[in-house]
């Protein structure tokens, strides 16, 4: 079955409409932002309190530093001495301290906590995006229905308080919609406000729409919807003036963290684990249990790889693990082809460059290693001398990435608004986009075989249900099967011969092998084994799983 999915040379039509950074294939990455979210971080890390237990090896890597140089880490001592001066003030006066504990029920939530900012601290004009013709994206009128949008108005009313008919809204809204590349009010409404056509006071849907989620107003803004989202987090103390205020910002950091901490120490530890099948699936070898937690993606070093300092045929296993430590929640941990730990790495104490939720792991044409990172630092990153160096290789909030056998690097961008997979060109240029999926659906992006096609998991219904989608090097999807994935993430490996070993979970979890038409040839079980999360394929038919016991 075939079927043209998009424009696959020149990406999503809204591309000329919407200039950048604006247009969907493009996430702004501000340095000036990352620079006060990692001092905001940093403070918050230094002030929480300190875990009772040293950690093992293996869950303090080593920080790799960002290329170009990095400015020495702050020293937060004053502050920290003077956050402790505070608290014993207010022990000291338990009239002023009650008057703290209500204070997560004056301002434990979002909407108060962004209008207490709004109104202690100045904050610039957005200035309007206009057209690549120099003239502005939206007229009056389609102004004029956002707003009303923005109140969770419906078409009925906005009409209605117009002057205008229902179809007419409806028509508005199309232009609308194809003007910034939009499906539903909500994305129009969140773009409108990124792009000055609306005042962030007017974009009332926010908070109207239960759980809809904030995104692209900067990592600042949604550090700040992480941390009040938590009622414990706002157990601060209280400042009246605006100077003080910082402090104040700071401790609400400091309690998130050790709100954060206090969690992780109520949750036992999981266990990671390695297995190494032998084509008929049965182990040979299993190991990594006592230096991995969270083991979310495993590659194999190729000879290239040892132009950047890493070992051909060692593994790098990207992991999650707990508790955060210098703003990195994610390390990679290498082991020998006999199972032997070596050492783990992780990103920079810098938000930009840090390692943060990280689900998949490539080594790029030059022998670099690409990962992803997630939560607030949207990037792929690059690793190289051996993992003692960084820096940011892509900006895109990315899920899934592989490379192909040309050095393209495919990757998966995902929000509210759905997904995409970007191209980009060995040195980190994007080149266009494809395989869009709307809202509920994620296509995420896996391998890439020897004729350059690329195969592609669609996930929808929370995983639940999905298809192996194969596309063309243009775009074109040439193939499509629907799979049973059992409601875990998947993941697909492509061996010598273009066969596809895909990942499935839930009851029954294991390996399923297929060919390159999608048709069945063989089934590998794991059941009692572990619960698979990342998947490498070697010469003579090995594998090596990595996931949880």
């Amino acid at each position: 079955m075939a079927k043209r999915c998009g424009n696959g040379d020149a990406g999503p039509q809204t591309d000329d409409l919407i200039p950048a950074p604006h247009n969907v294939l493009y996430q702004a990455h501000d340095p000036e932002d990352d620079r006060m979210t990692t001092l905001l971080s940093l403070a918050g890390e230094a002030m929480a309190a300190p875990c009772d237990e040293p950690a093992a090896e293996s869950l303090c890597p080593r920080h790799a530093t960002p290329e170009g140089g990095s400015a020495p880490p702050p020293d937060f001592a004053g502050l920290i001495d003077l956050a402790g001066h505070i608290r014993a003030f207010l022990d000291r006066n338990p009239e002023l301290a009650a008057m703290t504990e209500r204070l997560p029920e004056a301002i434990g939530s979002v909407d108060v906590l962004r209008n207490l900012f709004s109104g202690l601290l100045a904050k610039p004009p957005v200035p309007m995006v206009k057209g690549n013709n120099g003239k502005p994206l939206l007229t009056r009128r389609e102004v004029e229905v956002l707003k009303e949008a923005s109140r969770g108005t419906s078409h009925e009313a906005i009409g209605q308080t117009l002057g205008i008919a229902k179809q007419t809204v409806k028509e508005h809204f199309d232009h609308i919609y194809r003007k910034l590349g939009a499906h539903t009010s909500l994305q129009a409404v969140a773009r409108a406000v990124a792009m000055g056509y609306l005042e962030m006071g007017e974009a009332d849907l926010f908070g109207a729409l239960a759980g809809a989620p904030i995104h692209n107003f900067g990592n600042f803004r949604t550090l700040l919807q992480y941390s009040g989202s938590e009622p414990e987090a706002m157990a601060v103390r209280g400042f009246r003036d605006i100077a003080a205020f910082g402090l104040l910002l700071l401790i609400l950091a400091s309690r998130t963290t050790a709100h954060l901490a206090q969690w992780h120490s109520g949750n036992p530890l999981p266990q990671g684990i390695i297995c190494e099948l032998s084509p008929e699936g049965k182990v040979i070898r299993s190991f990594g249990r006592e230096h991995l937690q969270y083991p979310r993606a495993i590659a194999v070093a190729p000879l290239r790889a040892a132009r950047h300092g890493f070992t051909p045929g060692h593994f790098y296993v990207g992991d999650r693990y707990r508790p955060e430590k210098g703003l990195n929640n994610s390390c990679i941990s290498e082991f020998t082809p006999e199972g032997e730990f070596v050492r783990s790495f992780c990103g920079s104490p810098e938000i930009g460059s840090r390692l943060s939720l990280s689900s998949a792991l490539a080594f790029d044409a030059e022998g670099r290693l690409l990962a992803t990172s997630d939560g607030l630092t949207d990037a792929i990153l690059a690793f190289s001398a051996g993992g003692a160096k960084v820096r940011r290789w892509a900006d895109i909030g990315c899920t899934a990435l592989c490379v192909s056998p040309d050095g393209t690097v495919y990757a998966t961008q995902q929000s509210s608004m759905g997904s995409i997979i970007k191209v980009y060109d060995a040195r980190g240029r994007l080149l266009k986009g494809f395989g869009e999926a709307g809202l509920g659906r994620v296509n995420y992006v896996q391998a890439v075989d020897s004729k350059g096609c690329i195969h592609t998991i669609l996930c929808r219904d929370s995983g639940l249900h999905a298809d192996i989608q194969v596309y063309n090097a243009s775009g074109d999807l040439i193939h499509l099967k629907p799979i049973a994935t059992g409601g875990a993430g998947c993941r697909i490996a492509i061996d010598e011969q273009d066969r596809l070993y895909f990942l499935t979970g839930g009851d029954a979890p294991g390996i399923r092998i297929l060919t390159p038409d999608l048709r069945p040839v063989g089934k590998i079980g794991l059941k009692g084994k572990l619960k698979p999360f990342g998947l490498a394929l070697g010469d003579g038919g090995k594998m090596w799983v990595c996931g949880e016991v």
